[in-house]
Formats: structure tokens, C-alpha cells, sequence
């Protein structure tokens, strides 16, 4: 009962973060927002609404990270998984930024997302924004050596390969 009291604080503190990095998120989008109002600059506004989203996407994952970091072993990079998932999602939540810089004369347009009418409409790019900060973190593991000393539960120190020390 006490831990499951404990989790439930812990869960419930991190939704009250969460939301409360929403929040501030869109206080930002929305002064940027009154910023083209009164400049009619457009670029402060895409680039607000794709760091937001990416930079909520990376405390999504916060959870499993800390899960990682209390692992034993050697820091890893699944570079499969952000190469198959997030350079897609990075390039599907960038966009919107490049259909108003230059760079847009050197990107392949996806019809359906490429058009500045859809660029105004902020969901795909968001939901892209939100899986790559996810999976940029989400990406980093722990493995366990070959070497590594494990405490078994009778007390003795052994090694994977089985030999006591």
C-alpha cells in the first residue's frame, strides 16, 4: 500500500509538471502569436510551434529515462530507432519552418503535408514534434557487460560467467 501510495504521488506530480509545461508551451506559441500580430513576421510562430512540441516530446519521456539512469551497464543509442522514426517525425515537424525560409526549394514536398494551407493547420506537426523529442530520448538504453559484478541473493559476488569471487 505504501509504495503503491508512493507511485501514485510520483505519477501525479509529473502530470502536474506536465501540465504545467503545457501551459507555459502555449503561453509561448500564443506570444508569438500576438508578436505577428503586431509585425506580421510569420517565423517566430512556425519555429514557437515546432521547439514546444519537440521540447514536450522530450519530457514525455522523462519516465523511462529515469528508469534507464538507474540501470547498471553502458550507455547505448538505439540509432535504428531514430533513424527510422525520428529523422520522418523530425523532418514532418520541421516543415512548417521550411515552407517559410529558403530552404524550401531544397526539400521533397509530401503533397499532403507540404501545402502552406495544411502549414497553417498545426495537429501533424505537433503530433511529429511530440514523437521526435519522445524519441530522442526514449532511444537511450543501458546494456549490461559481459564483466559486470552482480549480488546474487545468498551473498556472494559473481560474475555473469558464473565464477565466484
Amino acid at each position: 500500500m505504501k509504495d503503491n501510495m508512493k507511485r501514485f504521488s510520483i505519477f501525479f506530480l509529473y502530470t502536474i509538471f506536465m501540465i504545467v509545461l503545457y501551459y507555459i508551451g502555449q503561453r509561448i506559441i500564443l506570444n508569438s502569436n500576438f508578436h505577428f500580430q503586431s509585425t506580421f513576421e510569420f517565423k517566430p510562430v512556425m519555429i514557437a510551434r515546432t521547439i514546444v512540441p519537440i521540447v514536450l516530446g522530450l519530457f514525455l519521456a522523462l519516465p523511462k529515462f529515469i528508469c534507464e539512469w538507474r540501470r547498471v551497464g553502458k550507455w547505448k543509442y538505439d540509432w535504428v530507432k531514430l533513424l527510422a522514426i525520428g529523422i520522418p517525425t523530425l523532418y514532418i515537424a520541421l516543415m512548417p519552418v521550411f515552407t517559410f525560409t529558403s530552404v524550401k526549394y531544397f526539400y521533397p514536398v509530401i503533397p499532403i503535408l507540404g501545402s502552406v494551407s495544411v502549414a497553417l493547420q498545426t495537429m501533424p506537426y505537433s503530433v511529429a514534434g511530440y514523437a521526435f523529442g519522445y524519441i530522442l530520448i526514449a532511444s537511450l538504453y543501458k546494456t549490461s557487460d559481459e564483466n559486470t559484478l552482480v549480488v546474487s541473493n545468498d551473498e556472494n559476488i559473481q560474475t555473469n560467467k558464473g565464477t565466484q569471487i
